[in-house]
């Protein structure tokens, strides 16, 4: 190829790659964000539901099994995790009860204060250039 020939090949080129990352970046990247973002919503939700699957199916073991099993399956087997919910919405029933005393006592304590009245001031008997005419 001439030198022109193989130039301008490598301009057009260099037209065709920045408009296809022109079009990557408008249509492809939103596209492949959007179905990345709901996939990750898919795998959480099937995730959480093969985990509880797990645990009901484990809950329902009978211990006399269990206790047959080798170690090492029944080491695998998951246990029960102590439930914290009930702790957990005690602490939050403890805190919103605190917030909401906290906000009463904001609330009363800013209630308009009676106004503040000044005294009248005392009647000066004290005579005044101004009480009695100059000659």
């Amino acid at each position: 190829m001439a030198k022109n020939a193989t130039h301008d090949l490598a301009h057009d080129l260099r037209d065709v790659a920045d408009d296809l990352k022109e079009l990557v970046e408008t249509v492809v990247v939103p596209k492949v964000t959007a179905a990345a973002a709901e996939g990750r919503g898919r795998m959480a939700v099937a995730s959480d539901a093969v985990g509880s699957a797990v645990q009901a199916a484990a809950g329902r073991v009978p211990d006399n099994v269990v206790d047959r099993l080798p170690n090492a399956v029944s080491d695998r087997l998951p246990t029960q995790k102590p439930r914290r919910g009930r702790k957990l919405l005690l602490v939050g029933l403890v805190a919103a009860l605190a917030a909401g005393a906290a906000a009463f006592a904001r609330k009363s304590s800013a209630s308009a204060p009676e106004p503040v009245r000044s005294a009248p001031e005392p009647a000066s008997d004290a005579v005044t250039p101004f009480d009695h005419p100059t000659p």
